[in-house]
């Protein structure tokens, strides 16, 4: 998906992918209740005025509408934007396992070029697997 919005000619000024195995670790780590589907997309768009934030929050939802996206939430509502944004708060924590006496970083916030997302997406997963986490 990121692919289709940033070739879209979309600027968010914030898009981030949550797949299932950090959605599950985030909900076993903060209790958030996220819904554990296959993946979470947070996006955020900035503008001089609403006008053109809304222009660019219309274009990218109209490309997740395209590609079946489903349970979009959108806001302008800092209150509501403060119960979405502690998901994303929570990834970092959620992938810490405890091994005495330390805590060992298994993942932590990443850039992965676009045209390795794939590979990136396959390795987390295949380590999952092996750690018995999904």
């Amino acid at each position: 998906m990121h692919f289709k919005i940033m070739g879209g000619g979309c600027q968010p000024s914030m898009l981030e992918l949550i797949d299932k195995i950090a959605i599950i670790a985030a909900n076993k780590a903060a209790n958030l209740g996220l819904p554990e589907v296959e993946a979470i997309l947070l996006f955020e768009a900035d503008g001089m005025t609403k006008d053109v934030i809304d222009a660019e929050m219309a274009k990218i939802t109209a490309i997740c509408e395209k590609h079946k996206c489903f349970g979009m939430e959108s806001s302008y509502e800092e209150k509501e934007r403060a119960r979405i944004w502690p998901t994303r708060q929570a990834l970092s924590g959620s992938f810490k396992v405890r091994r005495s006496p330390f805590f060992h970083i298994v993942a932590d916030d990443m850039a992965v070029p676009f045209s390795k997302m794939a590979v990136t997406a396959e390795k987390i997963h295949e380590v999952a697997d092996n750690m018995g986490w999904s």
